[in-house]
């Protein structure tokens, strides 16, 4: 069975796509375009590490329990 990635690694993936965009946009509306996506996905990456430091690690009952 292959290991999905985690949320964080999916965000972070997606926010160095936003960087590459930003590299590659060739006219300032591109460039405008790639920020809004990299600024979109900077900001849920963010949400989604402060909520998961505020929320306690549930740990999953084995089959003995």
């Amino acid at each position: 069975m292959t290991e999905q990635p985690s949320t964080i690694d999916q965000l972070e993936s997606r926010l160095q796509r936003g960087w590459e965009l930003i590299d590659k946009a060739e006219s300032q509306s591109d460039q405008q375009a790639a920020a809004r996506y990299t600024r979109r996905w900077l900001s849920l990456l963010t949400d989604y590490e402060a909520l998961a430091r505020q929320q306690p690690r549930v740990e999953t009952p084995g089959p003995d329990s």
